[in-house]
């Protein structure tokens, strides 16, 4: 039985297209003559081994049935005398291999091995082969070991140690390595029923292959052994390779080629999965044209390297390039960890260096050769996927990086240039508004009136055209781009609607108008409460019509923005579209897997009308199948949940709506409601905190200092009760956060409603002083953190004596725990705090050097 294959691969400074030819040195050894455990196939394959490497231009030194250590460590001197002579070493050995304290042995033919100490003894340390390689840690080395699984002498041995009788133990591959195994651990593979085993014949057949990269070959050797076996023996190999692709066998030249003979050289690379060949190849061939001052060919070879890598396929095991479909992953797809492993960053940069060549050349010989339009959509594709990647799946930010690069607004000159630069500027905007310059504010409305006036900019190149032709140059973006958005005006749509929904804090009138043209077609069809499969509108974006209702429905009653008839004509439309899924869902259910007809009348509604009630899920989570009894079942009881979902969602909001008209504030002390706040809009539950703190059970007249007590004892509970439930937990909320720009701060932790609110609460000057000065300090805090992690900085005289304010009268309420909370803020106030640091884009350093230590 054979076992693992190990491959140690270093490599570093090895051009890939060198005119040179390396000088190649190989060791080949075979044991198979055991007196006990007699193999068929070592020697053999040793032999087939050595021929190949002959074939490949090695020097080979071949040793068969080496009997004892002094033989095979003289084996191992002689290729290590040589090897200061030679470019590229490799060293292939065939036989039993044993493993002890995960120490990896080679065993000789005649020694006898009755214990494990005889294998410490009489046996070869793999390290003895491995000292050679890593001294030449600059040039390629390679190690193969095709040894035993199965340990014959382990039945008569005291398994008093760590002996593994299973195979050689597992190498970590060190930078500039590849190790690869002939089967997966705990796994066996076979000795081989002809001359030679599965994996060794296959080894020999792939080394020989015209221009075949060496992780190449190990891929298609994997194939091929999966193939043999029915699945029984699972080659694997893990890499750590650095510098170019080494190359087995040569036979292409870029010097010695047309232009024409290297993209169709590439082509046929690409097509057996070579990419990582592929983007050296071209980058190479490109620099070789620049040095000859042939630009046409040269921009002709670094176009083909960027597209070839974004629109590389994914594959199905984890992603080696960031390809543009990338984005399309989920969590449960890849891991960061697996991601890491696997990803190609040499490829990467080669394609990020060259996409930033194209960009940001402007000199006067490339510019007939370079599509800048095209390039700049093909840029904001690329950053948009790099930045839902980033967002959505993991950080990036340890891995790689991705350049930010300026370019002549002059080429957004087409609809594809245009949409793709919105796409950017909107998720440049909900992550980090704002973040182009700095800010000075007082209180509530000036941060409101700032993120409605930045927004101005952005909400104007919602009507540039989006009008996409299609050419030779762009079809393979415009395709991703239609694949991705299938109607570009719903997507543009969707956008303006989101962007306002977000920014739109107090229901401006003008902001409010854009909404309501975005959604005409929404407000026109959702007047009456009806549903047909037969009739229906484009609803890609309801669940954002869903979410700008809400948001306008509940700003309207906190800030009372809206008029009764705007206010009423909103929750109508709201109870309609809720209504719209109750009646759809009713339809629903009513399918059953041998109504067919049924099901393709329900599948092409929600293909033709695009409905979601979710819009994070794809449209196609939506249809159900007609093949499969179970996975009908379960599918459809996902949809129904899905459904059942959005009307709940929809009761609860209406719930809280009305509980507010009928001034049923107590609802509030019902803990259960507070520990699902996210579920509403935090502005109709900010009411409730305003009218449950103003409003009483008791009726107050001036006449009655008894009722007056009540009332007083009433708004002290009240209060305290508020700052225990909701004030103390969002100053802990912001505190724990890792705040990172101004995306998190407003709209994740809606920091505009919640300052609001405080200032509501402070304002009434209604509860115990203790209580009221506990809301100033949380009030006060949150600024303090807001000025420090943003570039929107408050007021520093006014925060510095609000501080001395809350301060001054704790001290008289003897609040001790109070006051050490307003020590804590003091950290705001020293030299190089980021608070400091910040008001200095405000102020110069003497003009606030009073105000910090």
């Amino acid at each position: 039985m054979k076992n693992i294959f190990i491959l140690f691969f270093s490599i570093a400074h090895f051009f890939l297209l060198s005119q040179e030819k390396e000088k190649r040195l190989a060791l080949v050894m075979g044991n198979a003559n055991y007196e006990k455990g007699e193999l068929n196939n070592p020697v053999n394959d040793a032999r087939l081994i050595a021929s190949t490497l002959d074939s490949l231009e090695f020097d080979v030194i071949l040793k068969e049935n080496l009997a004892t250590r002094r033989d095979m460590t003289n084996a191992i001197r002689e290729f290590g005398a040589k090897r200061e002579n030679y470019d590229v070493a490799f060293v292939y050995y065939a036989g039993h291999g044993i493993q002890i304290d995960d120490e990896n042995f080679l065993l000789p033919t005649k020694e006898n091995f009755f214990s494990e100490e005889d294998v410490l003894d009489y046996a070869v340390s793999v390290e003895k082969i491995m000292r050679i390689l890593k001294s030449k840690d600059n040039q390629v080395n390679i190690l193969i070991l095709d040894a035993c699984r199965d340990n014959p002498f382990e039945s008569s041995w005291n398994n008093t140690r760590s002996l593994n009788g299973r195979g050689l133990a597992k190498i970590q591959p060190p930078t500039g390595s590849l190790i690869a195994f002939s089967t997966d651990s705990g796994q066996t593979a076979p000795d081989g029923n002809g001359d030679n085993s599965i994996y060794t014949s296959s080894l020999s057949r792939n080394m020989k292959i015209d221009d075949i990269s060496i992780d190449q070959v190990f891929r298609n050797v994997r194939a091929e052994v999966l193939d043999q076996t029915n699945g029984q023996q699972r080659p694997l190999e893990s890499t750590q390779l650095v510098g170019k692709s080494f190359i087995l066998k040569k036979t292409f030249s870029l010097y010695d080629s047309t232009i024409e003979e290297i993209i169709n050289f590439c082509n046929t690379k690409k097509q057996s999965g070579g990419l990582e060949e592929v983007i050296e190849i071209l980058n190479t061939s490109a620099n070789f044209y620049r040095l000859q001052k042939k630009y046409k060919e040269e921009i002709y070879l670094r176009e083909k390297l960027i597209n070839d890598y974004v629109f590389s396929p994914l594959s199905a095991e984890a992603p080696k390039y960031f390809s543009l479909e990338i984005r399309n992953l989920s969590s449960t797809d890849i891991t960061y960890e697996k991601f890491k492993e696997s990803f190609q960053i040499e490829e990467y940069n080669l394609f990020i260096n060259n996409l930033k060549l194209l960009l940001s050349n402007d000199k006067i010989e490339y510019e007939p050769y370079i599509d800048k339009s095209y390039y700049i959509s093909l840029y904001n594709a690329f950053l948009t996927s790099f930045n839902i990647v980033d967002n959505n799946l993991f950080s990036l930010e340890e891995l790689l990086t991705f350049p930010k690069i300026d370019f002549d607004m002059k080429f957004l000159d087409s609809g594809l240039s245009n949409f793709w630069f919105l796409k950017k500027e909107h998720f440049d905007w909900r992550t980090n508004p704002c973040s182009e310059n700095f800010f000075l504010v007082d209180d509530f409305d000036d941060l409101n009136s700032i993120l409605v006036e930045e927004s101005r900019s952005l909400i104007s190149k919602f009507d540039s055209n989006f009008y996409i032709d299609i050419n030779e140059k762009n079809k393979e973006l415009v395709n991703f781009t239609k694949k991705q958005y299938p109607d570009i005006k719903v997507e543009v749509d969707r956008m303006k609607a989101d962007h306002i929904v977000y920014v739109n804090t107090k229901n401006s009138k003008e902001l409010l108008e854009e909404l309501n043209e975005t959604f005409r077609d929404y407000n026109d069809f959702f007047k009456e409460p009806s549903f047909d499969y037969n009739r229906y509108i484009d609803l890609t974006s309801f669940g954002y019509f869903i979410l700008a209702l809400e948001t306008q429905i509940s700003r309207g009653v906190f800030y009372s923005t809206l008029n009764e008839d705007d206010l009423s004509h909103y929750i109508s439309l709201y109870i309609n579209s809720r209504k719209y899924v109750e009646l759809l869902l009713d339809k629903f259910s009513e399918i059953s897997f041998e109504q067919k007809t049924k099901i393709e009348n329900y599948n092409n509604f929600v293909v033709k009308s695009k409905f979601r009630p979710n819009f994070f899920v794809q449209e196609t989570n939506y249809l159900l199948p007609t093949d499969d009894f179970e996975k009908f079942q379960k599918r459809k009881e996902t949809i129904s949940e899905a459904y059942r979902w959005r009307i709940s969602s929809c009761d609860n909001f209406l719930y809280l709506k009305s509980e507010i008209k009928k001034k049923n504030y107590t609802i509030l002390e019902d803990k259960e409601l507070f520990s699902n706040w996210s579920l509403f809009g935090h502005e109709l539950l900010y009411k409730l905190y305003n009218g449950y703190l103003k409003n009483s059970d008791f009726f107050s007249t001036s006449d009655s200092a008894f009722k007056q007590k009540l009332l007083d004892y009433e708004r002290e509970y009240k209060l305290n009760y508020i700052n225990r439930v909701w004030v103390i937990n969002y100053l802990k909320l912001i505190r724990g956060a890792s705040l990172k720009n101004n995306g998190e701060i407003f709209w994740s932790y809606e920091l505009l409603t919640s300052l609001k609110l405080m200032e509501n609460l402070i304002t009434t000057k209604f509860g115990a002083k203790d209580d009221i000065l506990f809301l100033r300090y949380v009030n006060l805090h949150i600024k303090l953190i807001i000025s420090s992690a943003s570039n929107f900085c408050y007021n520093p005289f006014e925060l510095s004596e609000d501080l001395k304010s809350i301060e001054e009268e704790n001290r008289n309420s003897q609040n001790f725990l109070l006051n050490a909370y307003l020590d804590d803020l003091y950290k705001y106030f020293y030299q190089d705090s980021p608070y400091h640091k910040n008001l200095l884009n405000h102020f110069q350093e003497k003009e606030i050097s009073d105000l910090f230590k």
